[in-house]
């Protein structure tokens, strides 16, 4: 199959063919388990840890449970900025649950215990909410509560707390649609322009072949869908039409040391063995690299290590076996 992929022209696109119909009726039916990027939620950040503090996944893991504790079912990112900071994504939170979890990092940090448990959190709100109601008939207990929470405010200082509304994620998804085709389109024009029309037709159908798989993979198994995937997108479209670029370039050498001495099919064949060793290659290091990142590193690197490994598989797959055999079977029609 390797030294004559066009002959198997037929196999190779019925299996693209299957994928791609089984991702676009998941889509259709399941549709995706969108992150905290892509619906409202609430956010904390806190700049700068205190001394003794380092971002792992202990401490990772210790933040996911702040935040759970104060409301059970709450979806949560974490993730470092910076040397010594963190970024806690939560779906939205009331405002007596932002409290807990602002109260509880703050123990945290300073080294106290911190309950994690959520029916813990529920009574520390009415603890919260008892003594300012008394307040009402108290004048002296009314200032110390004031005081009480000018000190609060002082502490909270140093995390910034932050609402994510479904209007700004509405947004965000069609700027994540529009970019990808932005960036589909200039990839048509430069083919185009560098090769031939034919060829950035091809380029750009095993584009979307790549994107719509990527696509379905997060459907079909419901990973949790943020921006790190879709930077991961834009990551593997790059890589991608490289990959499919250097099989077209090859088959432009073809076409001037064969000639017509050659079908299209065998300029195709030879210009896919031509470049299969190098692609495999880059494929296989770049995987490495990222396997060693999503297994080792944190939840935030896996987010998005996952979906550039998808690319990577459906990207090399792409380059040699649709975009090309495609190509030579337009030729072919033309002729």
């Amino acid at each position: 199959m390797f030294k004559n992929p066009c002959s198997y022209r037929k196999i190779l696109l019925s299996i693209s063919a299957v994928l791609v119909v089984v991702s676009i009726l998941s889509m259709a039916f399941f549709g995706f388990n969108l992150g905290i990027d892509f619906t409202s939620g609430t956010t904390f950040e806190i700049e700068h840890m205190p001394e003794g503090f380092v971002y792992d996944g202990a401490l990772e893991g210790d933040m996911a449970s702040i935040v759970t504790g104060a409301k059970a079912d709450a979806s949560v990112q974490v993730q470092a900025i910076g040397a010594d900071g963190v970024f806690i994504k939560a779906s939205e939170l009331t405002n007596e649950e932002t409290e807990v979890v602002v109260d509880a990092l703050l123990a945290y940090f300073n080294g106290e215990e911190v309950s994690l448990d959520a029916t813990d959190a529920t009574a520390e709100v009415e603890a919260i909410e008892a003594p300012v109601e008394e307040t009402a008939t108290d004048v002296a207990v009314e200032d110390a509560t004031d005081v009480v929470e000018e000190v609060k405010a002082l502490e909270k200082a140093a995390i910034s707390i932050d609402k994510v509304s479904a209007t700004t994620s509405a947004r965000l998804i069609g700027d994540t649609f529009l970019a990808v085709l932005i960036a589909i389109v200039l990839m048509l024009i430069y083919i185009a322009w560098r090769f031939d029309f034919k060829s950035g037709i091809c380029a750009v159908i095993a584009l979307a072949h790549d994107v719509v798989l990527m696509f379905g993979f997060y459907s079909v198994f419901q990973f949790t869908m943020n921006t790190s995937f879709v930077a991961a997108v834009l990551t593997i479209i790059g890589y991608s039409i490289n990959a499919t670029i250097i099989v077209f370039d090859r088959v432009r050498e073809n076409n001037r040391m064969l000639g017509k001495k050659a079908t299209w099919d065998e300029k195709a064949n030879n210009a896919i063995t031509t470049s299969y060793t190098r692609t495999l290659y880059s494929s296989l290091t770049t995987l490495f690299t990222i396997g060693a990142l999503f297994v080792l590193g944190v939840s935030s690197i896996q987010e998005f290590a996952l979906p550039i490994i998808v690319g990577i598989v459906c990207g090399a797959y792409s380059s040699l076996f649709v975009a090309p055999t495609i190509w030579a079977w337009w030729k072919n029609l033309s002729k």
